[in-house]
């Protein structure tokens, strides 16, 4: 499922658009669009025990799809977008999927996750963060959450990611 042309001419990663895919303990690195791009109303994916570092854009987009996908054990780091989630999505831990969490959510350049375009339920619980309490606040300036439309967030269970960043 590797694209590297890209659905537009920046090259992606892995695009996601057919249902209950697995991608499990590869390292997704330096791409210029996203690592992990879910698309097509796609859904029931396990991405699992990954590091997805170092891309010039997203490490993980739920673009338009990923319901009951399981997210977990992953590294989501030194990307400039964590994750973004601009449709109901992937469980990164404590939802409907059955996920851990045991994601590392930390040190991406302009914030770990990003939620603007709707109104959804996000279940991030049980992962590591930039604070032990993610920060919502304004893109970028420190915050581990971009979330201006009021998405509920849930964080239980966070605990601080490891420094210097992995």
């Amino acid at each position: 499922i590797v694209n590297p042309g890209g659905v537009s001419t920046a090259p992606m990663g892995v695009i996601l658009d057919h249902d209950h895919c697995t991608i499990r303990a590869c390292t997704i690195e330096g791409t210029v669009r996203c690592g992990i791009y879910v698309i097509g109303e796609s859904e029931g994916h396990r991405i699992l025990e990954n590091d997805i570092v170092d891309n010039l854009s997203l490490g993980l987009g739920f673009i338009q799809g990923g319901v009951g996908s399981r997210v977990e054990g992953n590294l989501i780091a030194r990307n400039v977008i964590g994750v973004e989630y601009d449709a109901p999505g992937g469980d990164m831990g404590g939802g409907a999927a059955g996920s851990a969490g045991g994601n590392v959510l930390c040190c991406n350049s302009q914030v770990d996750l990003w939620t603007i375009d709707a109104l959804l339920t996000i279940d991030v619980a049980n992962n590591a963060w930039d604070h032990t309490t993610p920060v919502v606040g304004p893109n970028g300036g420190g915050s581990d959450i971009f979330n201006p439309n009021g998405s509920t967030i849930v964080t239980t269970g966070s605990t601080l990611a490891p420094t210097p960043c992995p």
